[in-house]
Parts: C-alpha cells; structure tokens; sequence
C-alpha cells in the first residue's frame, strides 16, 4: 500500500512549470529531515513521522480514482511530491499508477532531493520531468546524506530535469550560495539556464524576508529565479 499524505488541484507554484493547471499527488515519508530550516520544511505533515497516522494507504484502483476525481481538466499536468516521492519508484503499486499517468499523455514532473538512483530502463520514469531539489548546507543535512554522486549523474545523464535550489538571505550574503553551487556545477556539468534558485520561506513572512536577495543572486549569476507563489498568495494553507 502506498502513503499519500494528499491530492489535490492546483496551479504549481515554483520552478520551470510555475503557473500551470496540476494535480498533486504528495506521497508520505522521507529519507532527510532538513533541520536547518528551522526544523520544518514546507511540507513538515508529508515528511514528520507523527502525522503518519494522517496518511492515506492506497492500492493503485483508489490512488487512480481518487486522482482523476481531482483532475479536471484533460491538459493539467501532474505533480508527484512529498516528503520524497522516489522512495516508493521501486514498489509494484506506484510503478502501475506510474504506468498509468504515462498512458493518459499527462506531463509528470517529479519533485525529488535527487539522492535515490532511479531506474530509467523502467519506460514512464524515463519520460517524467524530474526537479532536482538538491539541499545544500543551510538544509543542516550532512553533504553525504544530502548529495548522492552517483544519483545525480544518472538524473543528468539519463533524464529531462532542472535544479531548484532553495537559499536564503543569509546564505547569498556569505557567498556559500555561489560557493556550494559552483561546486556542483564543476563537478556535475551543470549549465546555468537549468538552475533555479527559490527564497526558503514555509511561511510569506519569511519567504518576503528571502526573496529580495535570492532574485539578486539570481540576476548576478544568470540562474532562473523561482517564487513560491503558493505560498505568498496563501501562507501556510495546505492543499494549494
């Protein structure tokens, strides 16, 4: 059975897509606990051990219906999120629904901290959209819980992806912001049109408190600047 913390209809908030019509399919748990940002993250009820209980437990029928019930328009794309989502890739039941959304010609893209391998000989994970959400140190994640060499390369080899970095005010003043991604850069080959930088902020006050820096870094660095419109339209609401 798979743990689904919610689905819902939205517009996507951030990254390449932001603004488009999608359904989100937001899986529960996840393999980091990011305790540098003030120990929550913005989807703390998909990820946090104690809201467990809350999570739905679908086979592939019921995780079908309920998101086509969700879905209202043929051309809205799909969203699956967390927590992390790639740690259910290998269960027979996400790989049906997996199937399933690559059957009906929806554009998937899938939101991940891009540290699980990914089987791409497996035809729908190929065709998704992957957001590679890298942490980086201000995540308070170690760098080998947080950066997975071989996970990345595979992502850049074998995948159609962009990177979304999340930095805050205090990152992009110290310059660990430009450090610790020219670092991945170097290392993975990364080119500056994939990379989106977004102000943390689980909250509007916060993210207001981040966004001016990050859109500066932004225009300094020539990387794609991401809001979190979701989030500065509705604050903490879930489900938008």
């Amino acid at each position: 059975m798979l743990s689904v913390s919610e689905i819902f209809y939205s517009l996507q908030g951030e990254g390449r897509y932001a603004g488009r019509p999608s359904v989100f399919v937001r899986f529960g748990g996840c393999n980091l606990r990011c305790e540098g940002f003030g120990g929550k993250c913005d989807s703390y009820y998909a990820v946090d051990a104690s809201f467990r209980e809350s999570w739905g437990k679908y086979d592939t029928k019921r995780l079908i219906a309920e998101y086509e019930f969700k879905k209202p328009y043929l051309y809205a794309d799909t969203v699956l999120t967390g927590g992390e989502p790639t740690l259910w890739f290998k269960d027979a039941e996400f790989r049906e629904f997996a199937e399933y959304l690559a059957a009906s010609g929806t554009l998937v893209s899938v939101e991940t901290n891009a540290t699980k391998e990914i089987d791409f000989g497996f035809a729908p994970f190929a065709n998704f959209v992957y957001a590679l959400s890298v942490k980086l140190s201000n995540s308070g994640e170690a760098k080998e819980s947080r950066i997975n060499p071989a996970a990345l390369t595979s992502f850049i080899k074998h995948s159609n992806h962009f990177f979304k970095f999340v930095l805050d005010a205090d990152m992009v003043a110290s310059g660990k912001a430009k450090e610790e991604i020219d670092e991945l850069k170097n290392e993975f080959g990364i080119v500056p049109q994939n990379i989106y930088c977004m102000p943390l902020g689980a909250s509007k006050e916060e993210l207001l408190g981040n966004a001016k820096s990050v859109f500066e870094f932004c225009v300094e660095e020539r990387y794609c600047y991401s809001d979190r419109v979701h989030i500065r339209v509705f604050d903490k609401k879930r489900g938008v």
